[in-house]
């Protein structure tokens, strides 16, 4: 063991045994219990009940350790076949160290279920009628929407019905503004972010991600503990190869951007995870037509991270898959492809916009982008044109 984690545990093991014997103390002055000495004096000493009762309001385990019953003569005599015999001295023993087959295990935590053998338990793993019919031993809890007050139950249901109706924008403006400034809301936001979540995964549509954006907008709600179920459906939305609506894909690109720039600072790895998710959506192979509605996703949203990021990761991307997406242009036009070049064009005129004349003559050459580009350079410069490029 190395020095510095031998002092460590060693500092460890100090501090465990002062805080055990601290409490061990209180335990035994709320007890009372004092031993004579000699006839006169009262001497103190700690038990194994005590040590025992102290670990036990540590949520410890308690130790298997004997405790002396008292004597009044300490010359006294004492036989050990009459004090083995006497059931209140010696502590029950410790369970055996024992394993068996359970059928079941949530969270390493075993169930209340009944158990099986393992001649049952592989049959019901065999047979899938089997575990068909055991079902109804198990116990799944599921959010209980009777824990709500009836007011906060109208409101949810009020608010699924108006998300759940596609005609009606005037009614989801009005529920989508309620949810973005309404307070005390806090005790409906697993609800809520449960209900986006399989909306989400289930339909794809805008209804949800415009409630997951009212979400985020709410100054009076905490959503750190729900992030884990509401960012991957919000990704998946962007780079799925299918959806029924493309405006859904720069939607659910401004949710996510949103909800980065509001946890970004607490959770150091948030940014990092959900760019690294966009950029392997982009960097797919360009050639392939199956995946032109990922990148355009991707492209999308990662751009709304600042010229930064689309420096780092789509400018070496779109340079390199320019030709390709041409060569896929000549044999056929298709709409996600024209959408996949227009917003990589978007992307660097941001880029080409943002940027000062010094660090874009070092990064970019324009020989190189005229190449590549042709004539939609010169929508994308704006003001900027190649005198101004040779200046610098």
């Amino acid at each position: 063991m190395q020095p510095q984690a031998r002092q460590v545990l060693l500092d460890l093991v100090k501090e465990h045994i002062s805080t055990t014997v601290r409490d061990a103390i209180v335990v035994q002055r709320h007890t009372k219990r004092a031993r004579l000495h000699n006839g006169a004096d009262v001497r103190y000493r700690l038990h194994a009940s005590d040590i025992n009762m102290a670990l036990q309001l540590q949520g410890q385990e308690r130790l298997y350790a004997v405790t002396l019953p008292e004597f009044d003569d300490p010359q006294r005599s004492v036989n050990l076949t009459d004090f083995l015999r006497r059931q209140d001295t010696m502590p029950a023993p410790p369970n055996e160290i024992s394993a068996h087959v359970q059928w079941l295990a949530v969270d390493g935590n075993v169930t209340n279920a009944p158990k099986l053998n393992h001649a049952v338990a592989s049959t019901a793993m065999s047979l899938p009628e089997t575990t068909a019919s055991a079902t109804h031993l198990l116990q799944v809890h599921q959010l209980q929407s009777s824990l709500l007050s009836e007011e906060l139950q109208l409101y949810f249901h009020r608010v699924t019905a108006g998300m759940e109706r596609p005609g009606s924008k005037q009614q989801q403006d009005a529920v989508l503004q309620s949810v973005a400034t309404d307070t005390g809301l806090q005790e409906l936001v697993p609800f809520l972010v449960r209900y986006c979540q399989q909306e989400l995964y289930r339909t794809m549509a805008e209804a949800p991600i415009r409630l997951a954006a009212a979400l985020l907008s709410n100054p009076h709600l905490h959503l750190e503990s729900h992030l884990h179920e509401l960012l991957p459906a919000l990704v998946t939305c962007i780079v799925a190869k299918q959806l029924p609506n493309r405006k859904i894909r720069p939607e659910a690109a401004h949710a996510l951007f949103q909800a980065c720039q509001q946890f970004g600072t607490e959770y150091i790895n948030l940014k990092p995870r959900v760019l690294r998710a966009l950029w392997q959506a982009v960097q797919q192979p360009s050639s392939d037509p199956k995946v032109w509605a990922s990148q355009y996703g991707g492209i999308v949203a990662i751009t709304m991270f600042g010229v930064r990021v689309i420096d780092a990761l789509l400018l070496p991307t779109i340079l390199d898959s320019w030709d390709d997406w041409e060569k896929c242009m000549l044999e056929g036009a298709s709409e996600d492809l024209i959408m996949v070049q227009q917003a990589s064009l978007d992307a660097l005129g941001t880029f080409l916009r943002k940027v000062a004349l010094e660090e874009k003559a070092a990064r970019l050459s324009r020989p190189e982008l005229e190449e590549i580009l042709g004539d939609r350079l010169v929508a994308l410069e704006g003001e900027e044109n190649e005198y101004t490029m040779c200046l610098v």
